[in-house]
């Protein structure tokens, strides 16, 4: 069964105090608003309207669902292009990604669509920050977010008769270089590759194996910050290794 967080907007109260931006709120169908753009607390200084989501502790999210702007002529409000950033203790951010919220449809049985997948980061703090609306020049906002919880943190690795004790991957967040350590039990080749949180992926490299205790330097310095995996493979494609890295900007 699916665990999950659901967050009604209107309702985020923690403390007795509303993490969202805007102090004037009103209820569209239920809808939290914003009608200025202020710099949010994540990594960049620009004016956005933006929701700030504090879960009270740390909690490996999953995949979200969304219910954007859905009263019939506010559906322009609605969050458009959106950045999502999320951090653990409201000092150090990292970047899921920018995606694009679909509009609401008015309907009075409108169930929201798909949002952004965490595959299994973990945070406390959730930051939405509106890029655009979907047109109205003044306010954007939205309905609420439904945050299902990651069963399964991090991908462990298989095993293989090359290695001879657990893979370790260090520092992790990083920023310019991750580090591999193994020990093998023969000569062979790794491929390491490194993909974004849409599959894509964004380097890879080849490296020797030696007999015995081995360490592989994996170079980051042209990434932005954000959310990656690193995948690890021999010679045949078979997997050995997943991980999950957090890339300081």
């Amino acid at each position: 069964m699916n665990r999950h967080i659901s967050i009604f907007i209107f309702l985020l109260l923690i403390g007795g105090k509303s993490f969202s931006q805007c102090n004037e709120k009103t209820v569209w169908d239920q809808a939290w608003y914003s009608c200025e753009r202020q710099p949010g607390p994540g990594n960049t200084d620009d004016l956005t309207h933006w929701i700030l989501f504090d879960f009270g502790q740390v909690y490996p999210l999953a995949e979200t669902h969304v219910w954007n702007v859905n009263k019939e002529g506010e559906l322009a409000k609605g969050f458009r292009q959106v950045r999502v950033e999320f951090s653990e203790d409201s000092l150090a951010w990292f970047t899921l990604g920018a995606f694009e919220f679909e509009q609401g449809t008015g309907e009075l049985g409108y169930e929201g669509f798909t949002g952004p997948d965490f595959q299994g980061s973990r945070a406390r703090y959730v930051l939405l920050s509106a890029l655009s609306n979907w047109g109205d020049a003044n306010c954007a906002g939205l309905t609420e977010v439904k945050f299902n919880l990651s069963d399964t943190e991090l991908p462990t690795p298989v095993s293989s008769e090359l290695l001879m004790g657990n893979v370790i991957l260090y520092p992790n967040p990083a920023a310019e270089q991750i580090t591999i350590s193994y020990s093998s039990t023969r000569r062979s080749t790794w491929t390491v590759s490194l993909y974004n949180l849409l599959g894509q992926k964004i380097d890879s490299k080849r490296y020797n194996l030696n007999i015995g205790n081995n360490r592989l330097e994996f170079p980051l310095q042209a990434l932005t910050g954000g959310t990656y995996w690193i995948r690890v493979t021999d010679p045949e494609g078979i997997q050995l290794y997943g991980q999950r890295v957090l890339v300081r900007p």
